[in-house]
């Protein structure tokens, strides 16, 4: 294993890398890439070597992804007419129903679509490449892929989209991308397709994470295209934590660099993207994750209740202005409504004078001239009258509709004094009592506290973590809560999924014990407490990083040698731990990440559950699922049958789409998730479960030997007696076959995990220490001895015992108490010679199935025998010229029967 290098410095940035595209796939995988924008921008400015890019098949998710540029959000529509022509394979009952968003949660589907619009993708990714590259005159580039694994849209994409951006940016700019994925895993309760897509996409990155060699196909090349893939869970300690699981990610990526943003310049030693590359090597076969855990104040949720406390008066001020003004404008109209009412009355006086002059007559004739003369100055005065009225109602109306957007005005502004008051609240109530997080810890504030910080509210941007809680006189819970914890294994060790690193507690006692006899097999080392350690338990590497201020830091109290001896427990190798100077706006925390590179993450040993134990979650549902329904949650190679030809070497049949989709099905329902070294890594507690049942069986058969062979007839008068007690003590003795049938099924669990292990095994060389290989050995030849020997020496004694000599004993002392003359025959005795007979009968009931049932335990045995026999081959037990033994149970005459060549 190359050594590492602890000391890095921040000028070695590796230049090949310097463009990086970060592309969110599916709802959650885009809504965290525009949480990162929107933390980056806290930073500042976005820097021109970093472009983002998110798609998806849900249109309404994409809108709400108002960070990222819309000339950068990619929207797949598949239309189900075109997916059909361009995939003839496709079994139309695979197509979600009319109304299913996207893919409809169906990752076959979701492979189809890829085959449509893939290249929509890859277009657009290429598009941004070559802005970045224009930009920055440099063609280097990392690509992060960002997905949830349970859906259909993300989980199918990431799979075909890391292969095709990787080809592309080799085929275009001629230059090899370091690609990292990041596969986000569903909660425990949600539904099962969840959990089952999640598993396919789990089998399928797996595969394509094995794939170490160049494999061109139809111009794909189907190498490696991932340097890591870290997986994160939304299921924190039982708990949903994808508030948790958010935030991790995104301060994650930016702080170590992943995603590089304008920051403070930092001294010493520290993490790049150059070391991050050099620790996935000869790593990339494997999935990774990464530990989070950060103590913070709560400066910008402090900031902004001082924010709302000064604004609450200034709405109150302005609600007081506007009822003013409401108050000034109702007064003007209720001065117009006056004056429209008294003009009212005069041109209703006017109108009733022109009237009588104009209807008078008789006595008025004579002063008719008159009369005219002062109708024309009414009617000139009605007019007048009428405008004044008109212009009256005029104003009267723009008052009533000013009127009506300040009162709308008021009703705003009151709503938003309420909501302001309502966010104040929850502000102060987070600042007091913030929510309890298993990777995030924030400080609480007193009231008095939150007083003594706002009539220093101006210092805040001066002060750092470490000087504020000094101020707060909070020293030694600073102390605590930052650097103290960080030579806690348990809060060093804060992974983002349910990981277990060791195993000892869950393995079977007797197992154990024969895995650490060290005397006979010297399989497995115990350290200095006596507890049993494995190699391969640890992951390969883990990188500490903290991210804080440097005046956040107290040299005195950081010891780096401690972290890294508590970082050592569950990695093979833990360097110092770097330090990440963050930006400035992130003063206020104390931070501490842990890049595990190289998680074991399938079971242990047989009858184990997994390291991962949403694994387990996930592999129990698609384990449930019948053919039809597995498909929905494959993806990889649908349509593709050259190509899953050459990788899997399992011929397709040309025209024959139905054949080729059931092929491929097949093959992903029975892929496993394991390493060829993790495999010859299990082989030793294999083959040590295996000795486990067989040696309690030649215990049981030992028992029931040692209980008949203790039938003795007493010489004395009381030999009825002895019998009456040996009987039902062998009849209890009999009743071990119970046991004996347990261990069988055992055995035969055993066999399975034998063929299922030794399928992959045929083809591979071992990679076993050549100690652990004669340790295994050793004890293979151990169990095929009782097998061979001990077992059925057992039972052929057994046999006879049984069908013979406790018979003969029997009618002995039947014959002894039958010579007996009548008068010695008392009641007593002719009680206990019927409870005799009714033993004699229970025994022969007993017997018959005993031996019957017994009989069962030879297939398994001689399965199992053979089972050994080939793993024996397989370790390469035999060197050239040596003879071959025969899997033949011999009957005891022999151990082994061998065959000459």
């Amino acid at each position: 294993m190359r050594e590492a290098p602890h000391e890095v410095n921040k000028e070695r940035e590796e230049p090949r890398y310097n463009n990086r595209l970060i592309i969110g796939l599916g709802g959650i995988g885009s809504t965290i890439v525009n949480n990162i924008i929107s933390q980056i921008k806290l930073y500042g400015d976005i820097p021109e070597n970093v472009e983002f890019m998110i798609v998806d098949t849900d249109p309404v998710n994409l809108a709400k992804c108002d960070q990222v540029s819309e000339k950068h959000k990619i929207q797949i529509l598949p239309h189900e007419n075109q997916v059909k022509l361009m995939n003839p394979w496709l079994d139309p009952r695979l197509i979600p129903p009319r109304g299913a968003n996207g893919c409809g949660n169906r990752r076959i589907f979701g492979s189809a679509v890829y085959n449509t619009y893939g290249s929509q993708i890859i277009d657009a990714a290429n598009a941004i490449c070559r802005e970045m590259s224009q930009k920055t005159g440099k063609e280097g580039f990392a690509v992060i892929l960002i997905s949830a694994l349970g859906g259909g849209t993300g989980s199918s994409f990431i799979v075909r989209s890391a292969i095709d951006i990787r080809n592309m940016i080799e085929d275009n700019f001629h230059v090899k991308p370091f690609m990292i994925g990041l596969g986000i895993l569903p909660l425990k309760r949600e539904g099962n397709i969840y959990l089952a897509n999640a598993y396919g996409a789990l089998k399928e990155l797996h595969f394509l994470m094995q794939q170490k060699e160049e494999k061109v196909v139809a111009g794909m090349n189907y190498l490696n295209p991932f340097h890591m893939f870290l997986l994160a869970g939304r299921e924190i300690r039982g708990q949903d934590g994808s508030f948790e699981v958010i935030e991790g990610i995104k301060h994650f990526l930016i702080d170590l660099g992943f995603i590089p943003s304008k920051r403070e310049k930092g001294e010493g030693k520290w993490l790049d993207f150059a070391d991050i590359h050099e620790r996935t090597l000869g790593n990339e076969d494997k999935f990774s994750t990464l530990g989070y855990y950060e103590y913070r104040f709560p400066k910008e949720k402090l900031l902004a209740y001082f924010k709302i406390k000064e604004e609450i008066p200034r709405m109150y001020q302005k609600l007081a202005e506007m009822k003013g003004e409401l108050g000034l404008i109702q007064g003007e109209i209720r001065e117009k409504e006056e004056e429209a009412e008294m003009l009212n009355k005069r041109i209703g006086d006017l109108n009733n004078k022109i009237f009588e002059y104009e209807t008078g007559g008789g006595i008025l004739s004579s002063f008719i001239k008159i009369s005219k003369e002062k109708v024309n100055e009414w009617k000139i005065t009605l007019e007048n009258a009428r405008r004044d009225l008109e212009k009256a109602k005029e104003i009267l109306n723009d008052l009533l509709s000013k009127i009506e957007r300040k009162e709308e005005n008021i009703r705003n502004i009151e709503k938003k004094i309420r909501e302001t008051e309502a966010k104040k609240e929850t502000l102060h109530d987070e600042l007091n009592n913030p929510p309890l997080f298993d990777h995030l810890h924030q400080v609480n504030l007193k009231d008095e506290e939150i007083k003594f910080l706002e009539e220093r509210k101006e210092m805040l941007g001066e002060w750092n973590f470490k000087r504020v809680m000094e101020e707060l006189n909070r020293e030694d819970e600073y102390l605590s809560f930052s650097h103290e914890q960080l030579t806690n294994v348990e809060f060093v060790y804060k992974p983002l999924v349910n990981y277990i690193h060791t195993r000892g507690r869950d393995i079977n006692p007797k197992v154990m014990q024969i895995l650490t006899d060290k005397e006979s097999y010297g399989l497995v080392r115990k350290d200095p407490d006596g507890n049993p350690t494995y190699a391969d338990d640890r992951v390969e590497y883990i990188i500490g990083v903290l991210s804080t201020a440097p005046e956040n830091i107290i040299p005195a109290q950081y010891h780096q040698e401690q972290i890294k001896k508590s970082l050592e427990i569950y990695a093979k190798d833990a360097p110092i731990p770097y330090h990440v100077p963050p930006a400035k706006t992130w003063r206020y925390n104390f931070a501490f990440y842990t890049l595990m590179i190289g998680l074991k993450i399938w079971p242990p040993a047989q009858g184990l559950k997994p390291r991962l134990k949403e694994l387990g979650w996930i592999k129990d549902i698609y384990e449930q699922r019948n053919h039809e329904e597995v498909a929905e949650n494959c993806c990889l190679f649908y349509g593709k049958w050259e190509a899953f030809t050459a990788l899997t070497g399992i011929p397709y049949k040309l025209g024959n789409d139905r054949r080729n989709v059931r092929l491929v099905t097949e093959y992903w329902k029975d892929y496993r998730i394991i390493t060829d070294e993790a495999l010859w890594d299990q082989v030793p507690l294999m083959v040590a479960t295996a000795k486990v049942p067989v040696d309690e069986i030649t215990r049981s058969f030992d028992i029931i030997i040692n209980e008949i062979e203790s039938f003795e007839i007493a010489q004395s008068g009381k030999a009825i007696d002895s019998v009456i007690r040996k009987l039902k003590s062998i009849n209890d003795s009999l009743s071990e076959k119970n046991r004996i049938l347990n261990y069988m099924q055992w055995i035969i669990e055993i066999n399975m995990e034998f063929d299922n292990t030794m399928r992959i095994l045929r083809r591979k060389e071992p990679l076993l220490e050549k100690n652990k290989i004669e340790g295994v050995r050793l004890i293979i030849d151990e169990i095929r001895f009782d097998i061979n020997t001990t077992i059925v020496n057992q039972k052929k004694k057994i046999e006879e015992m049984l069908g013979d000599e406790i018979p003969k004993k029997l009618n002995e002392v039947q014959l002894l108490y039958d010579e007996l003359p009548d008068t010695e025959k008392s009641w007593t005795i002719q009680k206990k010679l019927q409870e005799m007979g009714r033993l004699s009968k229970e025994f022969n009931a007993i017997k018959i199935d005993f031996l019957r049932d017994i009989e069962r335990i030879e297939n398994p045995l001689e399965t199992l025998n053979e089972k050994l026999m080939e793993m024996n081959k397989l370790l390469g037990s035999h060197k050239e010229g040596e003879p071959e033994e025969t899997s033949r149970i011999t009957g005891g005459r022999d151990i082994y029967t061998w065959r000459e060549e």
